[in-house]
């Protein structure tokens, strides 16, 4: 009895797939060209990005142009300008700097260690990722 309602099932979604489908006639010895469509919505089929798919690490990722984001939350810090030509001083630390132009506006140096280390990402899809160019600042 279920393996007879399973295969009710599939026939009803084979029915389904078949149904949405566009059956173009050629009858090119005719001289004309006919097509029957359903009035069966299509179903969508592409796949949407996974959340792996959309979110990268920013650690090889940075690029004059790419928009960071931070955390878990992937919150929206700032597009990244480029980068120091030399080591400077982050508090109790040396290393190289990103500068970001943050979302409110105002430009910010960061450790290129802290980002690449961090829970910081970038989105695959950032058409500066395409680009890769690196700006290069004195501070």
């Amino acid at each position: 009895m279920k393996s007879l309602k399973l295969i009710s099932i599939g026939l009803a979604v084979f029915a389904v797939v078949i149904g949405i489908w566009t059956l173009t006639l050629d009858s090119s010895k005719y001289g004309e060209t006919s097509s029957v469509t359903s009035n069966t919505p299509a179903i969508d089929v592409q796949s949407k990005p996974t959340v792996a798919e959309t979110w990268m690490p920013a650690a090889g990722n940075l690029w004059t142009g790419v928009t960071l984001y931070f955390g878990p939350k992937k919150m929206l810090v700032g597009e990244v300008m480029g980068g120091s030509a030399d080591k400077i001083s982050f508090g109790d630390q040396v290393a190289k700097g990103v500068l970001i132009k943050m979302s409110g506006g105002t430009d910010e140096w960061k450790s290129r260690d802290a980002i690449v280390g961090g829970a910081w990402y970038v989105r695959s899809d950032d058409a500066a990722l395409k680009n890769m160019k690196w700006r290069t600042f004195h501070k």
